[in-house]
């Protein structure tokens, strides 16, 4: 039996709606069933049933993208998690591995409307920018930089994370946009020559099997003059982890490639503290939920405190995220932060920022 070279989900990279083809659907009830051919039939459409319970729709222009978001607006929430669909080019027929292309019509319908994501991702349209991360006690001195991805529209102007990772969360690209992110964050680290640590966030639950879904990241590092030991992967959502063994597997993974380990978001929530126990990470970062007013709110100051403390007893390098004010750096420069991030030393750019706001000691 032949083995796939690439994964469907993450570098198989979903086609651009055809200005021309065919929709299968399989609906959950008959109700669902009269709906859709009722809106298929209000845009001039006439829907036929090659199978007990499937409809087929043909399509052309901008038919498709009228029938979805007329579809949205008719069927219940639950009819269109539970209606399945297969999208097919006109000229295509529908084969066995049609099958791996079924998804749900609300992801088709939200995908209908990111569809300039598929875009993004199909022209690789992303750009890094680096963040620098300084030494608490010594801010002039950059310990490293976090890579953040940014798209680029067609337009030319750059489309912030949360709208990436929005839309691919909704659209069910959040696999191929999190592969697509690393790779282009180490290109960039190497194209600017970046020798200080690099920290590159990655999803848990974009991963599948570790040793497979990690090869194109592996490879391409080996493209490149960057040694892992000069790279540190940083797990993100980290409270909506709900596999542990899953996620230590991938960090076994990488720490056998020699990479380093970051713990996000550190304080966001209840799961802190079993999380350090469970992934022994070699550096945590103290949320900026928690840095934001450090200095002036007793409650987020004993929180903070008693986690850097936590971190330090047990050898875990801490790095302070979102520090904009002087006195929060003083702050947590005073209660052991090993280092800072914020916009009070730089913003992300690229190149790297190499002018480093130095604050004022008093």
């Amino acid at each position: 039996m032949a083995h796939r070279a690439t994964c469907i989900s993450c570098e198989s990279l979903p086609d651009a709606f055809p200005a021309a083809g065919t929709l299968f659907l399989a609906a959950p009830l008959e109700h669902t069933q009269r709906l859709i051919v009722d809106v298929a039939r209000e845009q001039g459409l006439e829907p036929s049933v090659p199978e007990p319970d499937v409809l087929q729709v043909s399509f052309q222009g901008d038919d498709l993208p009228q029938v979805l978001q007329r579809l949205s607006e008719r069927l219940s929430a639950g009819e269109c998690e539970e209606t399945r669909v297969v999208l097919l080019r006109a000229g295509e027929e529908p084969r066995i591995r049609s099958m791996l292309l079924a998804d749900r019509l609300s992801v088709l319908v939200r995908r209908s409307r990111a569809h300039w994501l598929v875009d993004v991702l199909a022209t690789n349209a992303l750009v890094t920018h680096f963040q620098p991360i300084v030494v608490s006690d010594d801010p002039g001195q950059v310990f490293g930089y976090e890579a953040l991805t940014r798209g680029v529209g067609v337009d030319g102007e750059l489309i912030p994370p949360t709208a990436l990772y929005g839309a691919a969360v909704t659209s069910n690209l959040l696999y191929h946009l999190d592969r697509a992110a690393r790779i282009e964050a180490i290109r960039a680290a190497a194209d600017n020559g970046i020798e200080a640590t690099t920290f590159i966030n990655f999803t848990p639950s974009s991963i599948y099997t570790p040793e497979f879904c990690l090869r194109s990241t592996i490879a391409a590092m080996r493209r490149t003059a960057l040694t892992p030991d000069r790279v540190v992967f940083e797990v993100v959502e980290t409270e909506r982890i709900q596999d542990m063994g899953h996620l230590e597997a991938i960090l076994r993974t990488y720490r056998d490639k020699g990479f380093g380990i970051a713990l996000d978001d550190l304080g966001a929530g209840f799961a802190s503290m079993r999380l350090l126990n469970s992934l022994r990470p070699d550096f945590v970062k103290l949320d900026m939920s928690l840095v934001r007013g450090v200095d002036t709110d007793g409650y987020k100051a004993t929180i903070a405190g008693k986690l850097l403390e936590t971190a330090r007893s047990l050898g875990i390098r801490s790095i302070a995220e979102g520090v904009e004010t002087e006195a929060e750096w003083r702050w947590l420069t005073e209660n052991g932060a090993t280092y800072q991030q914020g916009f009070l030393f730089a913003r992300p750019a690229t190149p790297p920022p190499v002018t480093i706001t130095v604050p004022v000691t008093s």
